[in-house]
């Protein structure tokens, strides 16, 4: 057995002192049939057996398909249910206080919210319609005050943005109407200000992304209008470049355009910065932090080549990024969410494929991690000479993808050479075949 904290190799003495976030990998796609033309997509626990499982909206069957996890990380066949007409976006969270997650739908065609109320056993048998302005487009569920869930609709053909309060027991408060200059698109929620209670943030399609501030009692009076990022179709708020406040980033589905981060300085939005340019038509974007480094990266759906496109935070100052090789997903990808699906600590991703209906599955693993522990050190070289020297075996499951850091198709002298390289001597990170 070779000692885990010194190691001699080729004259070298190779000490167990760095430690080096790995580079995520994602398994080739599995697919799981739902409905006609998903367009949306949110992960969540639905039967509280400490799984995640996934639900769509399924824009052209107006109907929503529940994937259950089967324990293991896959997934059951989906079971749907009925919504309204041209559900387009679906959100999850609990809106009546019985610790189980609901689901709200937004229905474009009907200009409605559909509340599917979880039956406590992953199941959804009774809904309460919310009727809404025209152009329902996207929808979000958080909690805004200190007392239960609320929703979040975003409205484009009205221009209006509504607040949706709950009253904790199955009713809700009328709609608090925001009208918005520009067209609205997607959502997301942080707490921009770190003042301990939940902002949130709605694209457009056009001039403006618009910023809204909670008070501290769930109200917003006044709404930022800021010209730093436009043009977007989703948005994801992380902190990517270490300051603790959350940034926005953009998924604009313009073609060949660059991605678009705008900063966050003290609770304001005052710099925006691009990062690598994503040359099809990013539909939809995650931010997350893909490889246990402590820093959000990105995950884009790309409806034009069917395909999802990581993007690596490079943990620096500013908007800095890698981009990996895109992993297909399927035809005409629209919405993407991201969780740990097999509880292996780290973050897989899921995708609605619009044009082949199905829900594609990425599990995400570690390159140069060979034993397990989302880092690549001396562990790793010693994993990766036992098992070509000495006859060892690799403590993860997929060994060739895995280790294979020079792309060969075999585990080999230059697979060891590059992992010292890039642990000790300052080279390039690992890149393992997919």
């Amino acid at each position: 057995m070779v000692s885990r904290g010194l190691l001699c190799f080729g004259g070298l003495i190779l000490l167990a002192l760095p430690l080096f976030a790995a580079q995520p990998v994602y398994d080739a796609a599995v697919f799981y049939p739902v409905g006609d033309a998903p367009t949306g997509i949110v992960c969540f626990d639905f039967n509280n057996d400490g799984f995640l499982d996934l639900a769509t909206a399924d824009s052209a069957s107006n109907a929503v398909s529940i994937l259950i996890n089967n324990g293991a990380g896959a997934f059951l066949e989906a079971v749907t249910y009925t919504a309204g007409e041209a559900p387009i976006d679906i959100a999850a969270g609990d809106l009546n206080s019985d610790n189980y997650a609901d689901l709200v739908v937004a229905d474009r065609f009907a200009d409605m919210l559909s509340v599917l109320w979880n039956g406590g056993d992953g199941t959804f048998t009774s809904q309460t319609e919310i009727p809404v302005h025209s152009g329902v487009c996207a929808v979000a569920v958080t909690q805004l005050t200190d007392g239960g869930s609320d929703i979040i609709v975003s409205q484009d053909l009205s221009r209006v943005v509504s607040i949706v309060r709950s009253n904790g027991d199955g009713t809700f408060q009328a709609p608090v109407d925001h009208p918005v200059r520009w067209t609205p698109s997607g959502i997301c929620t942080a707490d921009f200000n770190l003042d301990g209670y939940t902002d949130f943030a709605v694209g457009s399609y056009e001039y403006a992304t618009y910023i809204f501030r909670n008070d501290g009692a769930g109200s917003f009076p006044d709404v930022e209008e800021n010209r730093l990022g436009s043009g977007a179709t989703d948005l994801a708020a992380g902190d990517f470049n270490g300051n603790e406040y959350a940034d926005l980033v953009l998924a604009r589905v313009t073609e060949g355009m660059p991605v678009v981060c705008m900063l966050n300085t003290d609770g304001l939005f005052q710099f925006s910065s691009s990062g690598p340019w994503i040359p099809n038509k990013p539909n939809s974007v995650v931010a997350a932090d893909l490889n246990a480094d402590g820093y959000d990266d990105l995950a884009f759906a790309d409806v034009e080549v069917g395909a999802v496109r990581i993007l690596v935070n490079l943990r620096k100052e500013h908007f800095s990024f890698r981009t990996l090789t895109a992993s297909f997903t399927g035809d005409k990808p629209r919405a993407i969410a991201y969780g740990d699906f097999d509880l292996d600590g780290d973050l897989d991703l899921a995708v609605a494929n619009s044009g082949s209906n199905d829900v594609a599955v990425l599990t995400n693993y570690f390159c140069g991690d060979l034993n397990g522990d989302h880092t690549v050190d001396l562990g790793d070289i010693t994993e990766m000479i036992e098992f070509v020297y000495l006859g060892g075996k690799l403590s993860v499951i997929r060994q060739a993808a895995n280790t294979d850091s020079s792309t060969d198709g075999e585990i080999t002298l230059a697979d060891i050479t590059g992992l010292i390289s890039h642990v000790y001597l300052g080279g390039g990170e690992p890149m393992c075949s997919q």
